[in-house]
Parts: C-alpha cells; sequence; structure tokens
C-alpha cells in the first residue's frame, strides 16, 4: 500500500490561480483504497471512498480514453509520503485500510501541517492506494 497527501484548490476564488500551470494532475495506476475526509457510508455518492471525487471519470461509461479515465482532478499538490509490502485488509469492515492524520508519524504530521499552512483554506487529503 502506499498513501498520498494531495491538496485541492476547493475555495470560491482559486487564489493560487493567477496563471495556467499552477495545478498538477495524478494518475489512477493502482487500486484506490480510501481517501480519509470521504467516507462511503455517509455519503454513498462518493463511490469507494472518494475515487470518483479525485477520479471523475475512472468509472464514466462514456470517456473512452484510457488515459482521460485515469486522470486525477487538479490539484495543487501531490506528495508520496510512504509506502509498504503491507495490504491492509479488515476482515471485521470488509474493507482495506486507509491513511488518517492520526496514522502518520510526528514527521508525517508536521509535513501535512507544513502543506495545510502553505495552502491555507485549501482541502488536504490522504489517499490510500493498494499496490496491486
Amino acid at each position: 500500500m502506499f498513501v498520498k497527501l494531495v491538496v485541492c484548490d476547493n475555495r470560491d476564488d482559486h487564489g493560487f490561480g493567477v496563471c495556467s500551470g499552477v495545478c498538477v494532475n495524478d494518475l489512477i495506476l493502482e487500486v484506490f483504497a480510501g481517501d480519509d475526509r470521504h467516507d462511503f457510508e455517509r455519503d454513498p455518492d462518493q463511490t469507494m471512498g472518494g475515487e470518483a471525487y479525485h477520479y471523475p471519470c475512472s468509472n464514466d461509461p462514456d470517456t473512452r480514453d484510457l488515459l482521460q479515465r485515469q486522470l486525477s482532478r487538479p490539484y495543487l499538490a501531490s506528495i508520496v509520503l510512504g509506502s509498504t509490502g503491507w495490504s491492509g485488509w479488515n476482515d471485521e469492515a470488509e474493507e482495506y485500510w486507509h491513511c488518517t492524520f492520526d496514522d502518520l508519524n510526528s514527521d508525517g504530521q508536521a509535513l501535512y501541517r507544513q502543506i495545510e499552512a502553505l495552502y491555507p483554506g485549501c482541502d488536504l487529503h490522504l489517499l490510500t492506494f493498494l499496490d496491486t
């Protein structure tokens, strides 16, 4: 499994976008296991814990282009925080483990807080993937 920290500019003024080229896109190349800010049980429109939010064309039958289906929404930042050979399946919950802020070590939490300060008012998400 691996974890990425992504920053979404969900503010009304989109103040970081002074000119073009200020966003990054990511590709979903592995199995999306979860997003710490989207919970399928509480928000059934966000299938697979936020996959549709982050990769809006991934399950769209009208999108035929493979690259377009794998493309993420625009982010201000995307950082790989860590990876492991472990695949965290939870038998009781019948789902894969997904990272939350509390799961980060002290260095990871400090980095999260620094990114949060760098992008005030933006939404930070911890995305977890199963490396297949």
